[in-house]
């Protein structure tokens, strides 16, 4: 957002990563999944996502 108006921009997979941790409160130290929905309109696709009702998981680190 800039001067309160949504614009584009391009952000790849660890900026949007990190932006929706901050954004959302979320502990870097779990692992969350969420439902979602593909919509199309023409030959446009959007991708939408439940964020407010995540499955959360503990990360396990395995020894090798």
């Amino acid at each position: 957002m800039k001067e309160g108006r949504w614009c584009a921009s391009t952000l790849g997979c660890r900026g949007l990563a990190k932006a929706l941790f901050d954004i959302m409160e979320w502990d870097e130290d779990l692992k969350y999944r969420f439902r979602g929905q593909l919509v199309e309109q023409g030959s446009d696709k959007l991708m939408l996502f439940e964020l407010d009702e995540p499955e959360m998981q503990e990360l396990i680190e395995w020894e090798s």
